[in-house]
This record gives C-alpha cells, structure tokens and sequence, in this order.
C-alpha cells in the first residue's frame, strides 16, 4: 500500500515534535567531538581553536550507519567572516586561521605570493572556492602529529585544481600530491581521503538510474529517523535530511517545502527536508520494488522513489538492507480510508469521491504494471 499516497507539503514528523531533540541524543541530530579538537565548551585561544569549535558545532552524524559529516554552509561561512562580523576588520577568520598556520611566515613575501591568487576566491558561487579543501587538510593535519600544519598547503591544491568542487578527490592523486610535498603518500592520502567524504555530502544520487552500488559515504545522511508503519514487503521510516546535503539534481524534484529544526535549548539546528525510508530485508523484494518505481515514475497519485541503495551491516549478504528513499505522502490508502470513512451526506460523498480522484488512474497503472520481460508486478 505504500505506493499509494495522498502527497502534501512536508510537515515536521508527527510521531515527534517540531523541535528536535538535543543534537547530543540518539534520536536527534548528533554532534560529535573531533578526537584531535577542543570541546566546543573550552575558550578558544587562537583562530585555529575557533576553528576547530566551529567544526564541532557543525558536525552531525547520520541516523543509518553512524559516519559522521559536516554542515559545510556553517563552516565556511565562518571562514569568510570577519571576528564579530565586523567589516573594519581587516582579516576574514579564514585569514586568521591562514596566520596561525604559517607563523611568522604569514607576512613574508614568498607567502604573499602564494597565497594573494586564493584570497579573493572564497564565494560560495565561485568555482575556485577552496574553503572545505582547507578544512580537510587542517583536519588531517590535526589529526596526526607527524603531519600537522597540513592548511599551510592549501596553496598547492589550489595550483593543481582540486577545490571544493572537485571533493571527493580521488585517493590515487592524493598519494600523488603528497608525495611530492614529501609528507609520505600513503598515511596523509588515507587521513585526507577519509575526512573529505564529511565535506562532500551531496555526491549521492549521481549514478545512472539514481541507483548507489558503492561505498556508505555516498549515502544521504539522514539526522532523524522515526519508525512510522511495519509489515507487509518492509519498514517505513520518516526521515529527515539537512537542506544543504541533498543534491540539485534531487532538491529540483521536491515539492514539499523544508522546515527548521532545533535543538532541546531552542537553537537553530538548520532547515531539513522530509522523505520516507522504506528499509527492506530481502533481495528478491528490492528488485521488484526498484522495477515497479521506476516504471511508474512522474505518474500523478503515486509517490516517487527518489533513490535507492545496498546497505549492508558486516561481511555477510544476509546481513544487507535495501533502502528505498521515497517521497513523503501522509497517508497511504489503507490509512486514508481509516481516518476518512465514506460519507452519508450528498455533498459530503461528492468531496471523498473527488479526494480520491486523483489516485484512480495510479490504481490502474498498478495493476496493469509488468516488467521488461512481461511478468506481472501489480
């Protein structure tokens, strides 16, 4: 049934209240301590401390699989503002980081000419933006003391191309390029290879098909996931995904508008947008749901399946879960016919009738649906 709905305007889940629980809980949008930073909680002593606590506050982890990732809008707005957002200052924070980095070497000429070409190319829109390449490699430096400082290099990945629009960057020119900066390709590549993948959160859904086959970090994260219905092929969950995760390509086929979430204090957490996760526990199941989606796709009355893919928990594939991500409908038809009994009264059957007017013709492609070999799959 739950390919039958009646879609709305994304609404806060309703088995929760529109305020999320403390991003600290298990069932709300998590922020977990970088194990090389200061606890968000301490004094800042410097810019780079800043930083890292502004990388803390915007950390979060996902509700599918626990891998942790970044609000990069929060980061890197930060970078590009001045200390108070006082425009009389004379160095943006990502400047101050940069003087942290560099030492007393932040004023010599040799630096000035390395740095002047990447100064001016911290917007958003522009596509030499380097601000998340820059947070990588100050993680990574911190991360390993036998690589700190790694920011200073920014420079040098500036030189090559491989700015933010270029993240994930793949691990064969990152042994490359830290090769050649002398700092041993392969444990830096590894540091910097795994942290980028926190950055770069809307490189899902990019495969033919919308279909994902590859590795947990190109899942969407999900920061809040609420059981809604189970039985039948799977499990429905509601799920929430920050606004800024979802890619383009996805965000252009959404309806329903995106709402604010918060935290147990009432802070602004950040705008998400609601979907449906269908959690499935057998092979056989996926394929032929997949196949009945997709066939079925932009059909008016029917939710669309934006996405789906392989999760799997261990080593074993009866370990796997296939997710499907859907969109969000409010009620399904069995759900719709509990809440909503036929009517008694002229006026008041015309209404139900015409409510339900708009999923006759999903009904019938439905049963009509057959796949590509014409076996039936309504």
């Amino acid at each position: 049934m739950d390919r039958l709905a009646l879609p709305t305007e994304s609404q806060p889940p309703q088995s929760q209240p529109e305020r999320s629980s403390s991003p600290y809980s298990t069932s709300g949008d998590r922020r977990v301590r970088h194990s090389g930073s200061r606890a968000a909680s301490s004094v800042p002593s410097n810019a780079l401390d800043e930083f890292f606590v502004q990388i803390d506050n915007a950390r979060r982890t996902s509700q599918i699989d626990d891998r942790e990732f970044v609000l990069c809008s929060r980061v890197a707005d930060w970078l590009r503002a001045s200390p108070g957002n006082d425009p009389q200052n004379q160095l943006t924070n990502a400047e101050r980081v940069l003087k942290a980095v560099y030492g007393d070497t932040f004023w010599d000429e040799s630096t000035k000419w390395s740095l002047n070409p990447l100064l001016p190319r911290m917007r958003k829109e522009d596509e030499k933006c380097w601000l998340r390449t820059f947070a990588v490699l100050l993680l990574v430096g911190n991360k390993d003391a036998a690589t700190h400082n790694l920011g200073k290099y920014i420079h040098r990945f500036f030189e090559q191309d491989k700015v933010d629009k270029h993240l994930a960057i793949a691990q064969s020119e990152l042994k490359n390029i830290f090769f050649h900066l002398g700092l041993g390709e392969t444990k830096a590549a590894k540091h910097f290879w795994d942290l980028q993948w926190q950055f770069c959160t809307q490189k899902a859904f990019h495969q033919p098909r919308n279909r994902i086959y590859m590795f947990k970090e190109m899942i969407l994260p999900i920061t809040k996931k609420v059981m809604r219905k189970q039985g039948g092929s799977g499990t429905i969950y509601i799920v929430e995904v920050p606004c800024e995760c979802i890619p383009q390509s996805l965000a252009a086929k959404l309806h329903g508008k995106p709402y604010n979430t918060y935290d147990s204090d009432g802070n602004l957490l950040g705008q998400v947008h609601q979907f449906a996760l269908k959690v499935l526990g057998h092979k056989a199941s996926y394929h032929n749901e997949t196949l009945a989606y997709r066939a079925l796709e932009n059909q008016d009355g029917i939710v669309q399946c934006f996405g789906d893919w392989i999760y799997s928990r261990s080593s074993s594939p009866r370990e796997n879960e296939y997710h499907l991500l859907l969109e969000w409908g409010v009620y399904d038809l069995e759900e719709f016919f509990l809440l909503y009994p036929p009517q008694h009264t002229a006026d008041g059957i015309v209404k139900f009738w015409e409510a339900l007017s708009s999923i006759i013709l999903a009904l019938s492609k439905i049963h009509e649906l057959v796949d590509g070999k014409d076996n039936w799959l309504g």
